[in-house]
């Protein structure tokens, strides 16, 4: 059966991998990808049987859409029932998608030294006479199919957002709440949407992310070790100080022996070589910390997977923020605190360990007076070593002053991310594997959505509810606050049903399960 396939202009020597992007929206220019020739586009105007689109890249900066910014052609394919099938490719390069002109206050989000770096990724749009269609972007076969970014000539469509960045370049400062600078991490970023073929043909999405890191510097963090050094130092015993202290003890009544009096100190514990013994780069896996530079590297896949949560098969917009705070806030103490009763128990060791010999005329004695003053000695030296340490740990824990809770408080308030993104309006399905919000209340500063693909309307859906649906889209706040469907299934998986949850998932199906549709 007749084919009609077109792909962007500038292609690469690798089958099925060309390189493109439109430039920006003021020049008027649009680039040849977004062309598609042949019966499926001379009709356009007329209802389509089938259509479907893949893009990439999506959002506002500063309220103003992406689109009213730079103009990025899409992969798009409408069917008006003939050719069988219409397919268009529209593959982005990392140079040209890295040097679109996002004005965000005085940087830029994308061009230069950009806020958000991306990498190359593909867009693919297949609508058949059959009422059948897909689309996707990201890391996707031209098939539509999900596959490994980075293998097969599937590109690594991976991205970074510097969001301390952002608030930096747009409010002036840094961020707040005693954070100094966050980073998004995103590996492998995918998504597609399918459309079954007949009338009213079911309409699912899929989405895929190898990758999800969140890196996050806090001086508060760094600050634990730092304070403790300089009030280490200035505790810091020495032998001739001990012993002058013992010596204005009651030693003779202990003694019990008249004669003079002496006294020898030996091992006295260096506290500066036990701070320096403190392992400063904390935890594996999921969550790991560094004392010294107030480092967090969040694994988010694998907190989530701690939880019982699979970071693939999570309900329609999950937001993730609020699950990844709570876990990291009882993470990153549980190291912290049991670095620090690590410390205390060095400290206790050396003062245990510290030698005291009292001689008399030159002679060592030893009586049982003289065994519980020294002891008493032993542990009035150890409470005044550890106070600083103490208060580090009270500091951490204590009521109403735990360490970082104005950083994990400012993370709320700053940033908004959610997974699975799903929206149904005028018989057109949308899924996006990722959109990322910065300051995401009334005034949002930023919206990025990474990886959306969606099929319809067309006469597949004309005959479903799909068509008279108000137009209004899922909910905006998140599956775990207003999504029954989406809440239901998320707590489910809290209680350790992923498998349940996952299977029963709002319009998804496994990693490529429709590519042939």
């Amino acid at each position: 059966m007749p084919t009609n396939r077109t792909r962007g202009a500038h292609k690469r020597p690798t089958p099925n991998r060309s390189r493109q992007v439109g430039a920006l929206a003021v020049t008027g220019v649009v680039s040849a990808g977004a062309v598609i020739s042949g019966a499926g586009v001379a009709a356009a105007a007329a209802t389509p049987v089938s259509q479907s689109r893949g893009w990439f890249l999506s959002g506002s900066a500063l309220g103003v859409d992406l689109d009213d910014i730079v103009k990025l052609d899409d992969a798009r394919a409408v069917n008006t029932g003939s050719p069988a099938t219409v397919t268009q490719l529209n593959p982005l390069g990392v140079t040209l998608l890295n040097s679109l002109n996002v004005p965000l206050g005085p940087v830029n989000l994308l061009k230069g030294n950009g806020l958000l770096t991306l990498g190359a990724v593909n867009q693919a749009a297949i609508a058949r006479s059959n009422g059948s269609a897909i689309g996707a972007s990201g890391a996707v076969a031209d098939s539509g199919a999900i596959a490994v970014g980075g293998k097969d000539g599937v590109p690594a469509s991976n991205a970074t957002l510097d969001l301390g960045g952002v608030l930096g370049s747009t409010l002036g400062t840094g961020l707040v709440g005693g954070l100094l600078d966050a980073d998004l991490t995103v590996g492998a970023i995918s998504a597609n949407a399918t459309q079954a073929k007949g009338e009213n043909g079911n309409q699912v999405g899929d989405y895929r992310i190898a990758d999800l890191v969140l890196d996050l510097r806090s001086p508060l963090l760094a600050g634990v070790l730092g304070t403790l050094g300089p009030q280490l130092t200035a505790l810091q015993p020495t032998d001739n100080a001990l012993e002058d202290q013992l010596l204005l003890e009651d030693l003779a009544t202990a003694v019990g022996i008249p004669g003079v009096i002496t006294v020898d100190v030996t091992n006295v514990p260096n506290l500066t070589t036990l701070l320096a013994a403190v392992d400063t780069t904390l935890g594996s896996g999921a969550v790991s910390i560094n004392l010294t530079t107030g480092t967090i590297h969040v694994d988010i896949e694998a907190l989530l997977q701690s939880l019982g949560l699979d970071l693939n098969n999570l309900p329609p917009n999950t937001e993730l923020v609020n699950l990844i705070l709570d876990a990291l806030n009882t993470r990153v103490l549980n190291l912290v605190t049991d670095e620090l009763d690590k410390l205390v128990t060095s400290i206790t060791n050396a003062v245990n360990n510290l030698g005291v010999v009292v001689n008399v005329l030159g002679v060592p004695v030893s009586t049982p007076a003289l065994t519980t003053l020294l002891g008493t000695f032993k542990t009035g030296l150890l409470g005044s070593l550890l106070a600083p340490v103490t208060s580090s740990q009270n500091n951490l824990v204590g009521p109403g002053s735990d360490l970082l809770d104005p950083v994990f408080a400012a993370l709320e308030d700053l940033l908004s991310i959610r997974v699975n993104v799903q929206n149904k309006s005028g018989g057109t399905f949308t899924e996006r594997a990722i959109q990322i919000r910065v300051l995401p209340g009334g005034n949002t500063l930023a919206t990025v959505n990474l990886a959306s693909a969606s099929v319809g309307p067309g006469q597949g859906t004309v005959a479903g509810e799909d068509t008279t649906d108000s137009g209004t889209p899922l909910p905006e706040t998140g599956a775990a606050e207003s999504a029954p469907l989406a809440a239901a299934g998320l707590a489910l998986m809290l209680a350790g049903a992923a498998a349940t949850a996952g299977a029963n998932r709002m319009g998804n199906s496994p990693a490529g399960a429709h590519a042939g549709a």
